[in-house]
């Protein structure tokens, strides 16, 4: 199991060098990868729909918002992966407006937050995450046009499935289900 971005899952796909991916897209590209995982032999199911939200430490400033503005965001920087994932999800604007500061890993990035007045995007099922949690971190509403985006898993196909893979793919959508 690795944590991979979307370009990364696409070429994955292309040369066939995994089983399971857990990924999101906007609403807007289904139709894209749909049309690519079924051209290469995997099935791809939607398995929720979310939208980004702002993370901050419980001591930030802007920790007592319910929502927060572009405006609002441009004092502080932001935490990012070293790849430009997010600029497919239309935030674009966001990454425009402020600092970024690169951390790679997820752990790593929501500990720079809790200990920093950066914020992060992050998507709101993230409110489940036990760290975020634990330091009583904030997600924030994001207010502006930010298309929704949708968590799929691509797996084999039925012929070429294994019943260890099945496995996954069913307690990965059952947890889909607990929100």
């Amino acid at each position: 199991i690795r944590e991979r971005n979307t370009f990364e899952i696409e070429n994955a796909l292309s040369e066939k060098t995994f089983s399971i991916a857990l990924t999101t897209y906007l609403k807007e590209d289904m139709s894209y990868i749909h049309s690519l995982a079924e051209s290469l032999g995997y099935a791809i199911d939607m398995l929720r729909d979310d939208h980004y939200m702002v993370l901050v430490r419980k001591d930030h400033p802007l920790h007592g918002k319910r929502k927060v503005a572009l405006e609002d965001l441009k004092p502080y920087a932001i935490v990012d992966s070293f790849n430009k994932t997010n600029f497919k999800f239309g935030l674009h604007n966001i990454f425009n407006a402020v600092d970024t500061i690169y951390i790679n890993e997820k752990i790593f990035q929501i500990e720079h937050i809790a200990k920093t007045d950066c914020f992060g995007l992050v998507p709101s099922i993230m409110k489940h995450n036990a760290l975020i949690q634990h330091r009583k971190m904030r997600l924030l509403a994001l207010d502006g046009d930010f298309g929704p985006i949708s968590y799929i898993i691509i797996y084999p196909e039925k012929n070429r499935i294994t019943s260890d893979e099945r496995f996954i793919v069913n307690r990965i959508k059952d947890s889909f289900m607990l929100d």
